[in-house]
């Protein structure tokens, strides 16, 4: 350990890591499906059964209502496998961002190279434990987890191959980053940034090759362009589910950049860790810098490149900042250096004060997690499905995907509220859902207060449904069409 460093105690963290294990194992159960686990779930099930990928839930949605060409296909692949081993469901599903994030912190807490110590890689995976940011993405089987664990790793291998001159490590790192993109489009990023730290390195035929392979193997990604070029145009800049625009201005990728600030500071989940991250980097000297100049540009870039993008402004697509930003507090918070004048004095002091807030709020944010309502969603979908006649067609809410996928014919609400386009009585429902042979409707309180329907009056609402079923402690009805 180098003298400059601080000997850090161990119970403190082995008790954090406890906690962790005990939060995250609560929190996998028990927290709300997201819609999007739904979608990318439905398309597992179509590749496991037919080979290809497709989704019921947007079949009134074109170009969607067709092979769909355009997926996070590391994270599809994935989850075919695991549902070819174990069965498909939405906690083996879970299963594969759960371990990936556990991964990604086995792998900060073992990578050796100079400039990450014991105490270091400690004090980074405790950091990230306590960033809510980080581990919300080991909760839902979406791309995020998995594309942190390729990502991260390669940032790892470029690193060993850097300081000790192994091409063999920069390779792997360019293919592990390529993945990243497999899993996630913008997780290209970790391209970019290897190939400009390389270049800034003065390590230009490492710089090349890195780029070269990192497209190769990001390349699957865009293989429908050539087996159908017309439709992945469609689904990739026409696609209704789109959040991010591509109607691009010379300007726009600055515009971005100054705007990223609506990311970093958006939400509590990411606040403590970037306020914390832009402290210690006041409190740093000359010689940090120059000791740490490779991972700062590659951060740097990975900064530049994720905010100038037209990614919309969610806290999930940081992620690939945060374990970096992580280890860069760990390194400046574990080294012996008192503060040097009046302004390193009020550095410090706010650093450790808001250290103090970080770990008090991520101690919170776990707990919270842990600790809400136990999920309810499958078990009442399975209540609602009993009354139901299977192979039927039914507008539903997303979570009525697990366990009914095969069951059932699912559509979702998004594609009725698409096309009434703000004018939504019960009467266009009706006229809707008979265009689209629909049996059944399961109105969930958001489809409620969309369609401005009343609880207190549901059995009046319809002229063509009837109330089949009603389950007010669950926030479920469902109706099915007259004879």
């Amino acid at each position: 350990m180098n003298s400059l460093e601080h000997k850090l105690p161990r119970w403190p963290f082995v008790i954090l890591a406890l906690l962790f294990v005990l939060a995250t194992s609560s929190a996998f159960v028990r927290r709300p499906i997201h819609n999007d686990e739904a979608w990318i779930g439905q398309q597992v099930w179509s590749l496991q059964k037919q080979g290809y990928v497709t989704s019921d839930l947007f079949q009134d949605c074109p170009p969607l209502d067709q092979e769909i060409v355009v997926y996070h296909k590391q994270l599809v692949w994935v989850g075919e496998a695991v549902s070819a081993l174990f069965g498909w469901g939405l906690y083996q599903l879970r299963a594969v961002s759960l371990v990936a994030g556990i991964l990604t912190l086995l792998f900060l807490s073992l990578a050796k190279h100079e400039k990450a110590s014991s105490p270091v890689r400690v004090l980074t995976v405790a950091l990230l434990m306590l960033t809510p940011v980080f581990w919300l993405q080991m909760l839902e089987f979406r791309p995020e987890a998995l594309l942190l664990l390729s990502g991260t790793a390669s940032f790892i291998a470029l690193r060993q191959g850097v300081a000790g001159s192994r091409p063999i490590w920069i390779v792997l790192s360019a293919l592990l980053a390529g993945m990243a993109g497999l899993c996630h489009a913008f997780g290209f990023a970790y391209v970019i940034a290897g190939t400009v730290a390389l270049a800034f390195d003065r390590r230009w035929r490492s710089a090349v090759w890195f780029a070269l392979l990192g497209i190769i193997a990001f390349a699957p990604y865009l293989s429908g362009y050539f087996t159908d070029r017309e439709l992945f145009i469609a689904q990739t800049l026409h696609n209704p589910l789109m959040t991010t625009s591509f109607d691009y201005h010379w300007w726009s990728p600055l515009l971005n950049l100054v705007s990223e600030h609506k990311r970093l500071l958006r939400k509590p989940e990411v606040i403590g860790v970037t306020v914390l991250f832009l402290l210690a980097l006041f409190s740093v000297n000359r010689e940090f810098l120059r000791r740490h100049r490779f991972t700062l540009i590659y951060l740097a870039t990975l900064f530049v490149v994720i905010g100038a993008s037209p990614l919309p402004k969610f806290t999930r697509y940081m992620v690939p900042l945060v374990p970096l930003m992580a280890l860069v507090v760990s390194a400046i918070l574990v080294r012996r250096t008192p503060p040097d004048g009046a302004r390193q004095r009020v550095v410090t002091f706010a650093l450790r004060a808001w250290l103090v807030i970080f770990v008090g709020y991520g101690l919170y944010a776990l707990g919270a997690e842990a600790l809400q309502p136990e999920n309810r969603q499958v078990a009442t979908n399975q209540k609602l499905a009993e009354a139901m006649q299977p192979g039927s067609r039914v507008i539903a809410p997303f979570d009525f995907v697990f366990m009914q996928q095969g069951r059932f014919t699912i559509l979702n609400w998004w594609g009725a509220a698409r096309v009434a386009a703000g004018n939504k009585p019960a009467g266009f429902l009706e006229r809707y859902a008979a265009a689209h042979h629909v049996r059944y409707l399961i109105l969930d309180p958001v489809a409620l207060a969309e369609w401005n329907i009343a609880a207190d009056s549901l059995g009046s609402t319809f002229d063509n449904f009837r109330l089949r079923q009603s389950l007010p402690e669950d926030h479920r009805y469902l109706f099915e069409i007259t004879p």
